[in-house]
């Protein structure tokens, strides 16, 4: 529990700090974050897969998406977002 409300709130002052103007991508991390405070790692990941069809360089929709899959035990799958996420934005700290 105490990772998921550290990897939320991380996650939260990381999103905030790079808003970009693009509403609806925004949403989908915004419904993501929601659901991993509910842990609802499916739901989550659903959200973020919504975002990733949206931008498809959006660091922080890997990050979380990584953050998310490690939870579910999907290590490989979580290993190649969180190296897409370093990729695209090589300052995104949350995601080493």
């Amino acid at each position: 529990m105490k990772e998921v409300i550290k990897i939320t709130g991380l996650l939260l002052c990381l999103f905030f700090a790079s808003c970009s103007g693009k509403k609806d991508v925004n949403t989908y991390l915004k419904s993501a974050i929601h659901f991993i405070d509910k842990r609802e790692f499916n739901r989550a990941a659903e959200m973020l897969d919504l975002a990733l069809a949206l931008d498809s360089n959006s660091s922080m929709a890997f990050t979380l998406k990584g953050k998310v899959l490690s939870i579910m035990k999907q290590y490989d799958e979580a290993k190649g977002c969180l190296t897409k996420a370093i990729y695209l934005d090589s300052l995104n700290t949350s995601a080493f």
